[in-house]
């Protein structure tokens, strides 16, 4: 749940506070991947260690990931914005 709300406090940042734009699209991408990476580990350990199925555990697993790509695009966004302003 900590992590769903830091995702969430990362969005709003991003959308809501022009100052903040690039750090948080940057934490929002950062908190993404790491939740990406705990939820493989932990839908490893279902079938291998623990011998069970969580429905909700694979349930948070597709929705980090569909957060992770919806992510993306921003931070490119951003990064190619800075190339541009860099080339100029």
């Amino acid at each position: 749940l900590l992590g769903y709300l830091g995702l969430l406090a990362a969005w709003l940042a991003r959308r809501f506070l022009p100052k903040l734009e690039k750090p948080a699209a940057v934490g929002f991408l950062s908190m993404a991947s790491f939740a990406v990476i705990f939820s493989l580990y932990l839908t490893y350990l279902e079938p291998f260690v623990i011998k069970a199925v969580c429905v909700w555990c694979l349930i948070s697993a597709v929705l980090v990931t569909f957060l992770l790509l919806l992510g993306l695009p921003p931070v490119v966004r951003l990064f190619t914005t800075m190339d541009d302003e860099e080339n100029e």
